[in-house]
């Protein structure tokens, strides 16, 4: 295989990277010192290597996810000077980790650029007053959806602050009494906003205890119709006729679909956090999807705070140390535990309205000897292939 230039080489890796599932990046690039052309060059995975260990990691509250796996997905180019084209001589295909979906390839940083054309009529936009989310549905809709318009929402908005960071180096932003009384209403649409602070000052009145034996996964009482809702409002009104109103509802489910596309992006690229390599958290990591292994990781740290004051007849009571210099204990749990049957049972009944285990229940089945996460306690709808096989309604037909 040869290439004209190494121009060539890198838009076909980058083309075969999108195509097949895998981001792409620039390892080297060798120049002569003589005349400065490229002699060498390796183009590899996104995931080759590994990233150095930081000192200041322990100081981070949310640190940046991992991404490298060391794979070693490459393909190495070199010069052949009375020729003047590059042929391949070192090429590995293999990878060592998940690759991308196709409805998710679009997302990978290698797959996402503007072009001149794009960024006019983007400019255009906002020089009109369209906000970056119909502009880019409106972009989307051009060239028969998303994944063919080549950048997201995210690069989108970049874009237009770098057009206003360039406008404000000119000069476009006015004088300081301009400035001051723009900041000034920033900050009085800011300080309007205050019903968080009374919500909070209220957090022991929220229906949580009210709902302690309700499978609400996890949700609070009016948490997914406020969601809805504010989802609806925004494109549904009372003088819509029938197909109008179709076309709006489109537009919202299209919305949570692109939403869970970033997700699975998401959960794809980045490797879990795991805190303590035991096998329980290894195990979970694997099965769990990014956020809810974060809440299962914290339950387990929780675990590790956990007392057994007391067992009989496979009865454990349950206590866990409160955070401080006091040493003080949370209330009370009782755990049933049973090796034969891989079972915790617990009061607090956490594991019954989120299906994930509590750290009383995770405490157990430690003292068990239970070291990996029962099957009973998987619940698929939490898993990474919740969206794998089909869905069929009461009279047996497969609707998904």
């Amino acid at each position: 295989m040869k290439f004209k230039s190494t121009k060539e080489a890198w838009e076909f890796w980058t083309y075969y990277g999108g195509r097949t599932g895998f981001d792409v990046r620039i390892n080297y690039e060798n120049k002569s010192k003589v005349d400065g052309v490229i002699t060498s060059a390796r183009y590899v995975c996104s995931n080759e290597g590994y990233r150095a260990i930081d000192k200041r990691d322990h100081n981070t509250k949310r640190p940046r996810a991992e991404t490298r796996t060391g794979c070693k997905a490459r393909i190495r180019i070199t010069v052949d000077r009375e020729v003047g084209d590059y042929s391949v001589y070192d090429l590995v295909l293999e990878h060592n980790h998940e690759l991308q979906l196709p409805s998710t390839c679009h997302l990978m940083p290698s797959q996402r650029k503007i072009s001149s054309l794009q960024a006019f009529e983007i400019e255009t936009m906002d020089d009109s007053g369209i906000g970056p989310k119909a502009a880019h549905e409106l972009a989307s809709r051009q060239v028969g959806g998303s994944v063919n318009l080549g950048y997201t929402r995210r690069v989108l908005k970049n874009h237009l602050r770098t057009k206003r960071q360039r406008e404000l180096m000119y000069g476009e932003a006015g004088n300081e009494a301009t400035f001051e009384e723009t900041f000034s209403t920033i900050r009085s649409k800011v300080h309007k906003q205050t019903w968080l602070n009374s919500i909070y000052k209220v957090k022991e009145k929220w229906a949580e205890c009210y709902m302690r034996n309700v499978y609400t996964l996890g949700m609070r009482s009016t948490q997914l119709s406020e969601s809805l809702n504010n989802d609806l409002k925004n494109h549904l009104k009372s003088d819509l006729d029938i197909i109008q109103f179709f076309n709006n509802l489109e537009r919202v489910i299209k919305g949570k679909r692109d939403n869970e596309l970033d997700a699975e992006y998401e959960a794809r690229k980045k490797l879990p956090r795991i805190k303590m390599r035991v096998p329980i958290l290894v195990q979970a990591s694997k099965i769990y999807t990014p956020c809810i292994f974060e809440y299962f990781q914290n339950e387990y740290e929780r675990s590790m705070a956990a007392y057994i004051k007391s067992s009989e007849h496979n009865e454990f009571i349950v206590a866990i140390e409160a955070p401080g210099e006091a040493s003080t204990f949370e209330e009370e749990c009782k755990v049933v535990g049973n090796y034969a049957e891989q079972q915790a049972l617990c009061t607090c009944g956490q594991f019954e309205r989120t299906g994930i285990l509590c750290s009383h229940a995770l405490k157990v089945l430690d003292v068990m000897n239970i070291k990996s996460l029962p099957k009973r306690y998987i619940l698929k709808r939490w898993t990474r292939e919740a969206r794998v096989g089909a869905i069929e309604d009461c009279y047996g037909k497969i609707v998904v």
